[in-house]
């Protein structure tokens, strides 16, 4: 009898380690792929695409630019890190591609 549940014990372990063993591998063969991060070189305000200077403007109200820089993405296409005065004294960073759209990561 007790070699009867045993048996039983084991068959039913056994069938679940051909499953175990999938979900390991299919974890561990998943690729990953991290962006690098941007390297940002500082520009002239002036040096902006008309696109984004026309953008902030619609975008955002009562801000002026006060600093600019630029970068190339994964892709090869420009960013542009944006520095924006907000009355009231604070500031904020907002990031456009070179056509006038927000980028997003």
């Amino acid at each position: 009898m007790k070699k009867s549940i045993l048996m039983v014990f084991l068959a039913t372990g056994l069938a679940y380690v051909p499953a175990f063993f999938t979900s390991v591998n299919a974890t561990q063969s998943k690729n990953v792929f991290l962006q690098d991060p941007l390297t940002f070189v500082e520009i002239e305000i002036k040096d902006l695409p008309e696109e984004i200077a026309t953008s902030v403007a619609n975008d955002y109200t009562d801000t002026i630019i006060k600093s600019a820089a630029s970068a190339d993405s994964a892709t090869g296409k420009k960013v542009y890190k944006l520095t924006l005065g907000i009355s009231g004294g604070e500031e904020s960073i907002v990031y456009y591609n070179a056509d006038g759209s927000k980028y997003e990561e």
